[in-house]
């Protein structure tokens, strides 16, 4: 499948929803996000950390990314992810 745009927390939520959907009568699952425009770190840290049902089935999910809009995103994410460890973990 393929992601085209903004990719922020509530489309990033619906994503992890089709991708569930699709793993679950698919072999295998590749998102490509190339065609993303910009991604808020909310998008990055949900895609990354979210538990369930996404982790049960993230063995047959590819992302495939050109890394530009992205990278930042994840390594905010990540950044946040882990200065908020102590405090509140993301979902």
């Amino acid at each position: 499948m393929e992601v085209r745009g903004v990719l922020d927390r509530p489309t990033a939520a619906s994503l992890i929803e089709l991708v569930v959907a699709a793993a679950g009568t698919c072999r295998a699952v590749e998102v490509d996000l190339d065609g993303v425009e910009s991604m808020t770190q909310e998008a990055a840290a949900l895609l990354l950390f979210h538990a369930r049902p996404w982790r049960s089935v993230s063995e047959k999910v590819t992302f495939r990314a050109n890394g530009r809009p992205g990278r930042e995103a994840v390594l905010d994410a990540y950044a946040l992810r882990r200065g908020s460890a102590t405090h509140s973990p993301l979902p």
